[in-house]
């Protein structure tokens, strides 16, 4: 009776989910960053996050562009289907918890090599990545 009771319980308990699901978490449905608008211009896709700034790619007409925007060149930085754990507001650098999370949404967690972002800028006909004004 009491491995019924132990195996019935069991079969409950992995039915039940607990937390959210993929598909209702858009970073995680595509190969691509988290979209953010950094001081109010259209949202871009996160590619990488350093230490003092956010790699972004920014929609330029028909193209796009990557650009480095220094933390104290940035006044808000919103991220869509994040929440607001992820936004910030200010001129200086995020904590240290804060970027190993922005880290996890953006298409390249692990980092760039020099060798990566010079055909990555290539792909894009950049020599160097622009920088946010």
């Amino acid at each position: 009776m009491r491995t019924h009771i132990v195996l019935c319980a069991a079969a409950l308990l992995g039915a039940c989910q607990f937390g959210g699901r993929v598909e209702g978490f858009p970073p995680a449905t595509a190969p691509r960053g988290a979209r953010v608008s950094l001081n109010g211009t259209p949202a871009a896709e996160l590619l990488l996050v350093q230490d003092t700034a956010l790699v972004v790619l920014l929609r330029v007409g028909a193209g796009s562009r990557v650009t480095v925007a220094p933390f104290r060149k940035i006044r808000t930085a919103d991220f869509e289907h994040l929440g607001a754990d992820y936004d910030f507001i200010a001129s200086t650098s995020p904590d240290q918890e804060l970027l190993a999370r922005l880290r996890v949404v953006s298409r390249y967690p692990q980092g760039l090599t020099a060798e990566q972002m010079a055909k990555l800028l290539a792909s894009l006909g950049q020599s160097a990545p622009d920088s946010m004004p």
